[in-house]
């Protein structure tokens, strides 16, 4: 009898699933972002978190297709801000924010295409 007291609550706590996670929208994240930037430095929560994500998106940009090519003069805060200019045009679309803030970056600093190679010789 003792022993059936603990069977039900160890029954539900190991059967609970955690919910699915779903990437942040492009709306909740423009609001994070204009946070941020009313305050844009290191120690301001907003302003780090953006700029993490900004960072991540070159960083894997970078080791893979590596379509985004942002000139050495670039700061964190244009790149933030070219997020939230983007966003803000697609007010009603329920896309990533991630995905939003790729696209932003790709379309304005996309990396020059590679001359083709010159033609084989016979």
């Amino acid at each position: 009898m003792r022993a059936g007291r603990w069977l039900l609550p160890t029954i539900i706590l190991f059967s609970a699933q955690p919910a699915a996670a779903t990437p942040m929208g492009t709306p909740e994240l423009l609001s994070i972002c204009e946070g941020g930037m009313k305050n844009p430095v290191p120690t301001n929560w907003a302003y780090a978190f953006c700029a993490g994500i900004a960072a991540g998106i070159l960083q894997t940009d970078a080791s893979q297709e590596h379509r985004i090519c942002v000139p050495d003069n670039v700061d964190t805060k244009t790149a933030l801000q070219l997020f939230i200019d983007r966003a803000k045009s697609e007010q009603g679309k329920r896309s990533p924010g991630v995905a939003t803030f790729f696209q932003a970056l790709v379309e304005k600093y996309p990396c020059k295409k590679a001359d083709p190679p010159p033609p084989a010789r016979r």
